[in-house]
């Protein structure tokens, strides 16, 4: 993942604020590193610096300890929390306690430490209680630093159903790639949503009396060998006309997907940007867990 060849997973950040809306990541980032044996790195960020230095509505038991004392106290709670929701791991976690803004320092330490995978959650809207998308999210997938994992649902195994939106152009094949290494037991189907003028459409849409049919399966499959490689056996194809948007959610839908993978930047309307675009509808709107891989 990254830009280190057909290297395997070493490397990854969770990002957390330590409250409830974060325990489903934590608890995937934590399964993940026991899977794959991968060194994990878990930020969290103080960000009300100012008001643990100030000395008002201080607590009796607290009053006459000095401002930075109340604050080691404060990272020493968060990184022992960690350990304890993170449990063992074959390889120790190292634990980051910022005192910045949260998008700050999950993009500084994304920017120099050279990260495989990115994992964290979503907010919530608090009057309406719909999935919206955070300002550290926004910041980890515009940064292109590393493919980056959200997760909407709680983990109570590994990804066993996955699916890949394509659009068949290079940023969608590194999404493959990193899908792959992600989920390394499992079966990956490869969505490509396709257009045909052909009349009849409902008819002979999705077989080879379909002229368009038989261009995006000769496409998708040369795709394939390219993008995975010796991991080709695991990707099976999904080729249907019609918006990527209703596909990829219904396909998730009515599969149980545990996992939507998609890139961003390709060649074509679907992945042409991302925020405003059908790509953040998909992060907002799939069912399960959703793998960003942004394109250079």
């Amino acid at each position: 993942m990254n830009q280190r060849g057909d290297q395997k997973m070493r490397t990854m950040l969770l990002a957390t604020d330590l409250t409830a809306r974060s325990d489903r990541a934590l608890d995937r980032a934590a399964r993940l590193a026991r899977e794959t044996g991968t060194r994990l790195t878990v930020a969290h960020a103080i960000e009300d610096v100012k008001g643990v230095e100030e000395s008002v509505n201080v607590p009796s038991w607290r009053r006459g300890k000095p401002a930075w004392k109340r604050l080691d106290a404060l990272k020493a709670a968060a990184a022992a929390d960690i350990r304890t929701q993170i449990g063992e791991q074959p390889v120790e976690p190292q634990i980051v306690i910022g005192e910045e803004k949260a998008p700050e320092l999950i993009a500084r330490l994304a920017a120099d430490g050279d990260f495989d995978l990115v994992v964290t959650g979503v907010a919530r809207d608090a009057g309406q209680g719909r999935v919206v998308l955070g300002s550290t999210v926004e910041r980890l997938i515009k940064s292109g630093l590393a493919p980056v994992l959200i997760v909407k649902c709680r983990p109570v195994e590994g990804y066993r159903t996955v699916v890949a939106a394509s659009d068949l152009s290079p940023t969608s094949a590194r999404a493959l790639r990193a899908t792959l290494d992600l989920c390394a037991q499992s079966e990956v189907a490869v969505l490509h949503a396709y257009e045909t003028e052909e009349e009849g459409i409902a008819v002979h849409g999705g077989s080879e009396q379909d002229p368009a049919y038989r261009k995006a399966l000769e496409d998708a499959r040369r795709f394939v060998a390219d993008a995975a490689g010796d991991q080709e056996g695991r990707v099976r194809l999904v080729l249907e006309p019609g918006s990527p948007l209703s596909l990829l959610n219904s396909y998730a839908t009515d599969h149980e997907a545990d996992l939507v993978a998609l890139g961003t930047h390709g060649r074509t309307g679907f992945f042409a940007r991302l925020m405003g675009s059908v790509a953040e509808r998909v992060l907002l709107t799939a069912p399960c867990d959703v793998l960003v891989v942004r394109g250079k």
